[in-house]
């Protein structure tokens, strides 16, 4: 189960899909099916715990309406993407109900390995193709660079006194390497999370500018011999591509930032969408459906979903899409960080560390919906935000078995966490007493 869980996972990192008319089969989709024959003969055998998986159910009726909205658009269209959230949140089922048995270090480790051979075998084919830098030409490969900060920030934080000089030397050259990619979510999220460490998880501004500045003046250094480099860091400087418009764009012109002028034609058509249908949407890839019957003059590198998933269920799904897909990420949330106090104090660890936790967990996840585009990947950061209170919990209580009874005498099975925290943890910051 282990293995099964982490390959599916680790398969969405591949460039290995098939399409079978208007479905696209990838081998996670035939690894979930798998999983759930096992869960099935394994499940109804374990026994029942308290979960916190309140942000899960939001996640379903979320789910639910990005499907029904699908067929406002089409049949086939509906019917796709009604077996791509059914394959999600099966995944999604199955983890829930075998987490009891899961063994979540052994899978965290392997995903941790496996993301690095991702990275290098993405890197040495960059080299072999002449790209010494700009590493994020293969779609899926490239997303290992915006998670490997969680699985390796995670090692870190976690590590032994005897293994701590090895992780952070590692995440140095995860820096490096970030930097070397040219992917501007992966830096931003690896600066954030640096920062976290260096602040030791208090809010303090002067760690975020000094890593900062230190990643600025690398770019710049950088872009001093390199042609791509110094084109990452106009669009930096310049995110709103003022150097061309869209007119010139369209007869021909070359943007200096492909992304951010697609961003930008994307949030001035999204405008005029939302004001069409505010409240249900155009219907799920309305977007895309609208631009090829009226923008199939533009550039192809404009004719590509929205980069943003707030954004986008906003004018695909509408109002009552929004609300949804919110109200999963807050609960969620809300519940994440309390899973991060209990678990801080269940290692134990300083209870400021909870705040490094919850960064390394969520940066990569908000960055990765708010700058890229809808898809699998997408779907999967959803599920999971909503899946991280249940497996922290479940960590903790591994940890601190005690746990479990304050647990189970506060609250029924399959709610969020006590209100009435268990003894020697005291709320608010998260101190030990």
């Amino acid at each position: 189960m282990n293995s099964i869980v982490s390959l599916a996972l680790l398969s969405l990192f591949l460039p290995l899909k098939m399409i079978l008319g208007p479905v696209q089969l990838r081998p996670f989709d035939l690894m979930v099916v798998v999983l759930c024959a096992m869960t099935a003969v394994i499940a109804p055998r374990l026994p029942a715990r308290p979960r916190p998986v309140a942000g899960f159910y939001l996640f379903c009726a979320y789910a639910a309406w990005h499907a029904f909205s699908a067929f406002l658009v089409s049949s086939g269209n509906g019917i796709r993407e009604l077996l791509q959230v059914t394959i999600i949140l099966a995944f999604g089922g199955c983890v829930i109900a075998l987490l009891p048995v899961l063994n979540l270090k052994r899978i965290g480790m392997f995903l941790l390995i496996g993301m690095a051979a991702v990275t290098a075998w993405s890197i040495v084919w960059h080299l072999q193709h002449g790209f010494l830098t700009g590493w994020k030409r293969l779609d899926d490969p490239k997303t290992t660079f915006t998670f490997l900060p969680t699985a390796l920030g995670c090692a870190l934080l976690f590590a032994a006194r005897n293994r701590k000089r090895v992780y952070i030397g590692l995440w140095g050259l995860l820096g490096v390497i970030i930097l070397l990619s040219g992917e501007r979510k992966a830096l931003g999220i690896y600066v954030l999370i640096t920062a976290a460490f260096l602040a030791r998880g208090r809010f303090s501004p002067a760690p975020i500018l000094l890593v900062g500045a230190a990643a600025a003046a690398s770019i710049s250094l950088l872009a001093a011999s390199n042609a791509y480099m110094a084109t990452q860091l106009q669009s930096f400087m310049d995110p709103l591509d003022s150097r061309n418009s869209f007119e010139s764009v369209v007869r021909g012109g070359t943007p200096q930032s492909f992304s951010n002028s697609q961003r930008l034609f994307a949030v001035n058509l999204s405008r005029q969408l939302i004001a069409e249908s505010p409240i249900i949407g155009t219907g799920t890839n309305g977007y895309t459906d609208r631009l090829a019957q009226e923008f199939y003059y533009v550039p192809a590198f404009l004719r590509v979903n929205i980069h943003g998933e707030p954004l986008r269920v906003l004018v695909e799904n509408g109002l009552v899409g929004l609300l949804l897909y919110l109200s999963f990420w807050i609960v969620s949330l809300r519940a994440t960080l309390r899973s991060c106090r209990q678990l801080i104090h269940a290692w134990p660890l300083p209870p400021a560390s909870a705040f490094i936790l919850l960064a390394i967990l969520v940066a990569p996840l908000v960055f990765y919906a708010l700058f890229e585009g809808s898809g699998t990947h997408m779907f999967i950061v959803g599920l999971l935000v909503t899946l991280y209170p249940a497996l922290i919990n479940e960590m903790a209580v591994r940890r601190r078995p005690d746990l479990l009874r304050a647990f189970s005498a506060s609250r029924p099975v399959g709610s969020s966490f006590p209100r009435q925290q268990p003894p020697g943890f005291r709320r608010g910051r998260g101190h030990v007493a």
